[in-house]
């Protein structure tokens, strides 16, 4: 499965792929037209030979036509490696039989060039030179506990570097040299939804007419910005995270609140974008299991109606290991 992302008006493509663990000894030949663009062809030779080998460079430049809807796309050049994929098998004894397999692919990705000093997006930001979409706001750095806090929390002038706040709001870092907390000064990089590694693997095993096999998914260092945590956090919705509100600044001295106080005057802005949002989206997922029997042949022949028959039971999506807070750390 590849993805394409035009670019910019001088042609970018985005291109790699997933889900590679099947890919063992082959010749792939993409070619692909796009409407008032040119027709381009990229050709992989001999990706994996038994156990490693290395894939470069996913990026085609052609000329595209210059359209408003694409023209502010940043230029970027990326690249896709699969670090590993590992198929083995083995029997041990006559009737016990099992194989495992193992797949790991890394990308990156640079900016290049920008029609702008920098590409803004809800809760991204986006330089030349650095990665495309890392998340960008405000650092959480704690809850006040009472007004003595918010008083004491000043800048080298003796300003208030958050004066509408009140204990049991969220605390910011100041990043900027003095003055309040503002957007242009106090904002920076808090994230990164790029993955440093994606991994997954099989396991099967069959014992005489009995099978089981596994597979199981995961990625390595991606952060994923959790919006519910904002969008369903505020107080008067109809629906709302049960940790909004057990989890609530309720005191001084309530040190383990999540977050800040319940409130339909929020003059801290608590929500804002920051990295309170943001949290490991690592995972390790078990994909798909099946617990299989097959019917010994001489059964299957006396009943002349199947050569062969097997009963299964499957199941998807069993278990996911993972720090994140949200529904599904794959989805984000």
């Amino acid at each position: 499965m590849f993805y394409l992302l035009p670019g910019t008006e001088k042609g970018y493509f985005h291109l790699f792929f997933r889900n590679l663990q099947n890919i063992c000894n082959l010749f792939i030949t993409l070619s692909f037209h796009i409407p008032q663009l040119h027709s381009c062809t990229l050709s992989f030779g001999k990706l994996i030979d038994q156990t490693v080998n290395q894939l470069y460079l996913f990026v085609l430049r052609q000329p595209v036509i210059r359209r408003q809807c694409i023209r502010h796309l940043p230029h970027f050049r990326g690249q896709l490696q699969i670090l590993r994929v590992v198929n083995y098998r083995n029997q041990i004894g006559k009737d016990f039989n099992y194989n495992v397999g193992l797949n790991m692919s890394t990308y990156k990705t640079e900016v290049t060039k920008l029609t702008s000093e920098y590409l803004s997006g809800n809760t991204s930001r986006t330089y030349v030179g650095g990665p495309i979409g890392r998340f960008w706001g405000y650092k959480q750095i704690g809850i006040f506990q009472n007004q003595e806090e918010i008083d004491n929390y000043v800048d080298k002038n003796g300003t208030k570097i958050q004066p509408n706040a009140q204990p049991g709001d969220f605390k910011f870092a100041k990043l900027g040299e003095s003055g309040e907390l503002n957007d242009d000064d106090d904002r920076t990089f808090i994230g990164d939804p790029n993955p440093d590694l994606i991994y997954g693997f099989n396991l099967g095993f069959s014992y005489k007419n009995f099978d089981v096999s596994m597979a199981f998914q995961g990625t390595i260092g991606n952060d994923i910005w959790n919006v519910a945590k904002g969008s369903l956090a505020s107080a008067g919705r109809q629906n709302a995270l049960a940790d909004a509100y057990t989890k609530a600044w309720t005191k001084d001295g309530d040190l383990d609140a999540v977050y800040p106080r319940i409130t339909n005057s929020d003059s801290n802005n608590n929500m804002r974008g920051s990295s309170f949002y943001v949290e490991n989206g690592s995972y390790l997922r078990l994909q798909n299991m099946q617990i299989g029997y097959t019917l010994p042949s001489h059964i299957c022949q006396k009943s002349k109606l199947f050569s062969s028959c097997r009963f299964y039971v499957s199941g998807q999506n069993i278990f996911t290991l993972t720090g994140y807070s949200g529904l599904d750390p794959e989805l984000g």
